[in-house]
């Protein structure tokens, strides 16, 4: 009896150890992709899309990405689309940060994947935009993998003049009467479809792209949380989908099916957020709770 109460403790204690080295590694690489992912993104947005340089674009593309520019004709649909941007937003003037963060994901017989989701914003010659960017990390080397431009300039079918009259009150009523809007228009390009990406070059926000990771492949309604894990700085979370493969996620990173994000991890759940349209098509936040059971705490 006293045997088997050393050996149990034993593989308690080993165990206990993995726990904690898993955590400790986790917490070290996640805070050291989160840093290089960022210098990356605040470095490439600016050289890129501060000056809508294509070549810049496919120097830096991931091999997803370029597997969609197969012709001359592709590569010239790409031109025509930054080509776009420039006539309705013109040069970057200021860049004002971004804001995300990495994510690894492991699959069983693919081995690990790095991606890392980020919102940069800067202010155009002629308005604001964002520009929402997945990279992806290969052989220790950020790419871009895909690309939205989200601005209210986009609205405009009528390219904005370089130099309007001070008379002329043109530019007021553009900016106001694209305020006044309740849909915002997206420049999208996306490596996760093998279609043509540039036919319409300008779509609704509300048109998402399929998406080839699986956290964002199902509805937060089938997760199943399994763990939470604490690294006395915060929470992470392992969670199960409905394939059977389980992931390890943290606060902030994009998940289901709707594009909502992890808004808090607390000791016992996980709280998810989406922001749906209700039948009035109003968008509202909804909050799904997933919950630790008590079987599953530790």
């Amino acid at each position: 009896m006293k045997k088997r109460l050393v050996l149990i403790l034993s593989i308690l204690g080993i165990v206990f150890i993995g726990v904690i080295i898993a955590i400790v590694m986790m917490s070290y690489f996640g805070g050291k992709l989160d840093k290089e992912s960022k210098a990356y993104v605040d470095n490439i947005v600016p050289s890129v899309f501060g000056r809508w340089d294509v070549s810049k674009m496919m120097q830096n593309a991931s091999p997803e990405f370029l597997a969609t520019i197969k012709s001359p004709q592709d590569r010239a649909r790409l031109e025509d689309l930054f080509k776009a941007c420039y006539e309705r937003l013109g040069m970057l003037k200021q860049y004002n940060g971004s804001e995300g963060g990495a994510t690894v994901y492991h699959e069983i017989g693919k081995g690990k994947t790095v991606y890392a989701d980020y919102t940069a914003r800067g202010t155009f010659e002629n308005g604001q935009a964002k520009i929402v960017m997945r990279i992806i990390r290969k052989d220790n080397k950020w790419q871009i993998y895909s690309f939205n431009v989200i601005s209210p300039v986009l609205l405009n079918t009528a390219l904005p003049k370089k130099q309007a009259s001070p008379e002329t009150p043109k530019k007021e009523d553009t900016s106001k009467k694209a305020s006044d809007m309740k849909t915002v228009t997206v420049v999208e390009y996306t490596a996760m479809k093998r279609r043509d990406p540039f036919i319409p070059l300008i779509v609704k926000a509300e048109a998402k792209p399929k998406s080839l990771i699986p956290i964002e492949s199902y509805d937060v309604s089938e997760f199943k949380l399994i763990a939470i894990l604490w690294d006395k700085t915060k929470y992470y979370a392992v969670i199960t989908l409905p394939d059977g493969k389980s992931y390890t996620i943290r606060e902030g990173i994009k998940l289901g099916l709707h594009g909502g994000k992890v808004y808090k991890i607390t000791k016992d759940s996980v709280i998810i957020r989406e922001h749906l349209r209700d039948y009035k098509g109003v968008l509202s936040p909804k909050d799904t709770i997933l919950k630790l059971r008590r079987e599953e705490e530790g």
